[in-house]
């Protein structure tokens, strides 16, 4: 039990019931912060309570990574004998000319490619 101050403290305090009855029609910002005042450590418990329960649960649980992959099926065969071969191979239909179209304008490539020829230190190409 909370040990009031003054007396009136303990008048304001003993009032609040009556404050916020029915018959009490106007209800305004003065008045509710009468009661959060007059309640503020059961309102300071709660939040107290609620964020340690919080934190318990969160140190609690596992944590769960995602990751994504992009994947693509070559259909051409590996076999390389003659230069028909390897043509004769190359799959015509238009996911498979967009995948490769995709993979020959794509940023890992072209700097691969940099690297691999020291391009990035030839004169020619802006070193």
């Amino acid at each position: 039990m909370r040990i009031l101050q003054s007396k009136s403290e303990q008048d304001e305090f003993d009032r609040l019931p009556e404050i916020v009855s029915p018959a009490h029609q106007s209800f305004d910002v003065q008045t509710l912060w009468r009661i959060a005042v007059a309640r503020r450590l059961v309102i300071l418990g709660t939040v107290v309570a609620v964020l340690a329960v919080t934190l318990v649960a969160w140190m609690m649980i596992v944590p769960v990574y995602n990751a994504t992959a992009v994947l693509m099926l070559d259909p051409r065969k590996n076999a390389v004998a003659e230069v028909d071969a390897v043509l004769s191979g190359v799959p015509t239909d238009p996911a498979s000319i967009q995948n490769q179209v995709q993979i020959l304008t794509s940023r890992r490539l072209a700097t691969s490619v940099v690297q691999k020829l020291g391009l990035d230190r030839d004169r020619r190409f802006g070193a």
